[in-house]
């Protein structure tokens, strides 16, 4: 409790954040993704994406995120798009 990184509060739940959130990048195994289901669909407003990393996919909780108006990413690592884009460093801390 009390701890924080880049300057901001840890949370417990993805619902607590207050700010919107246009990108939750996921880094759970595939299995694990039903237990954050809630926890997703819970946030206001809404993410625009959902984006699970390389190797990790769930088609039922893609459909789920995909029917609230979410749109999902699987199976892809966000650097490495950003690298073949040459889309410049994103978000707070040193890249790399």
């Amino acid at each position: 409790m009390g701890e924080r990184l880049w300057g901001q509060p840890v949370r417990a739940t993805l619902a607590e954040l207050k700010e919107p959130v246009h990108m939750v990048d996921i880094f759970r195994r595939s299995e694990d993704l039903p237990g954050h289901l809630d926890d997703l669909l819970a946030m206001r407003p809404l993410p625009r994406v959902v984006w699970f990393q390389l190797g990790i996919r769930n088609a039922e909780v893609a459909a789920r995120l995909d029917f609230a108006g979410i749109s999902v990413i699987q199976d892809r690592c966000t650097l490495a798009d950003h690298d073949a884009m040459r889309i410049g460093p994103v978000g707070p801390g040193p890249r790399r």
